[in-house]
């Protein structure tokens, strides 16, 4: 289990970094700069970052084990 969610942290690291995903993340999905003076602030933020790494980690594992499969088993045939 640690495993499997080591491999997919570089991957949520690559995809909540994208220069595209960033704002769309933390502007349209959800609206952070709404909740800057609010006093939940600190629940909003953990919780915003438990589903973004949730949802990154899925995207990163079906990833993994779809085409990084199939573009490593190129990669090895080739060598």
């Amino acid at each position: 289990m640690i495993n499997t969610i080591a491999a997919t942290t570089f991957g949520v690291y690559l995809l909540h970094e994208n220069e595209y995903i960033r704002p769309f993340l933390w502007k349209t999905v959800f609206h952070s700069a709404e909740h800057a003076n609010d006093s939940r602030l600190i629940l909003y933020a953990i919780g915003a970052i438990l589903v973004t790494f949730a949802l990154c980690s899925f995207i990163s594992y079906i990833y993994n084990k779809t085409i990084g499969r199939w573009i490593n088993a190129l990669l090895t045939k080739t060598k």
